[in-house]
């Protein structure tokens, strides 16, 4: 296998990103890319990280830029008021914030009941809360994106979702593909795969991702494919946020019946990359070897909870005993 994975772009896939990006700067030489980015969850480190990397897009005059935040208010300060993180965040990006989100999240009481009942919670309540939250804040990112299109008459050529925290060491450009691509750019910080197996294409980034908008409406979609496999598996299907990702791109949950993926490769290599080559919704994954970074040391939340079995219905939403029935 080839090292740089170009195996899994294929030939017609990496001409097509090379011609675009010619035809894009041949046809229109002066015109903007409009490029939205997703922040989903929380905003740990944005004023070290954050603000230098947009301000780096913006010197390069070739974007229109547009930030949207998807927040779970449980990693606020707990004396600080939603309201003045959204002013905050209006302040320092001004001319570049498109739109904000923000609510406690809270987990599906069926997803909760599920898992409670097959036994498999109680090891990592705290990791899975965080990776819903997570999740559903891509999804509500996304819903603010299509509204702003649709309040602005307009679309946007490239959206991203990454994290607040990068300090990028290196980066070039965003690849501008055409409306209709399905190739979905993703850069990790280190490579990791399916039960360990480098003869396979690693986990797609949860991290930093990027492509058109058909690409990244899949891509945000990983919060339902993660309650239904939940359902169809009885809470066995145990994932953390990169297995969670590729599963959903390649519309297979990968680990199941054994939380986790235990340690027996459920399928054959050329099985696992029948997957990534032949998903359903022809997405083409691109591994991004012109980007890198590393993250902000301080990683923790402001309120940084732990979710475990003695609170864990203050992180539920309508469970039946704690429903108002007055």
């Amino acid at each position: 296998m080839n090292s740089d994975y170009s195996f899994y772009i294929s030939s017609d896939a990496s001409r097509q990103s090379q011609d675009t990006s010619v035809g894009m700067r041949e046809e229109n030489a002066n015109k903007k890319i409009n490029l939205a980015i997703f922040y989903s969850g929380r905003i740990i480190g944005y004023e070290e990280c954050l603000i230098p990397f947009i301000n780096m897009l913006k010197n390069k005059n070739k974007y229109n830029i547009k930030l949207f935040f998807s927040l779970n208010s449980f990693t606020f300060d707990p004396s600080t008021k939603k309201e003045d993180v959204i002013e905050e965040l209006k302040s320092h990006f001004s001319d570049t914030f498109g739109d904000i989100y923000t609510e406690y999240y809270k987990m599906p009481y069926e997803f909760v009941k599920i898992r409670l009942d097959s036994n498999v919670f109680m090891d990592s309540i705290n990791m899975q809360y965080r990776l819903l939250s997570e999740y559903y804040n891509d999804k509500k990112n996304m819903e603010l994106i299509e509204k702003y299109e649709e309040n602005n008459n307009m679309k946007f050529d490239i959206i991203c979702k990454s994290r607040a925290d990068l300090i990028f060491q290196s980066f070039t450009d965003f690849i501008k593909d055409n409306e209709n691509d399905r190739i979905l750019h993703n850069k990790h910080f280190m490579n990791i795969y399916y039960w360990g197996n480098f003869q396979i294409p690693p986990y797609i980034s949860s991290t930093f991702i990027y492509g058109t908008k058909y690409v990244m409406k899949k891509y945000c979609e990983a919060y339902d494919f993660m309650l239904h496999n939940n359902r169809i598996f009885k809470g066995k299907y145990v994932v953390s946020g990169e297995t969670l990702t590729t599963d959903n791109i390649l519309q297979y949950p990968m680990f199941k019946d054994i939380p986790g993926g235990g340690d027996v490769q459920l399928l054959s290599t050329s099985e696992i990359i029948d997957k990534f080559e032949n998903n359903p919704n022809g997405i083409i994954i691109h591994y991004l070897h012109d980007v890198s970074y590393t993250m902000f040391h301080s990683r923790h939340n402001k309120n940084n909870y732990v979710v475990n079995v003695d609170n864990i219905f203050q992180y539920v939403s309508d469970a039946p005993h704690l429903r108002d029935t007055s």
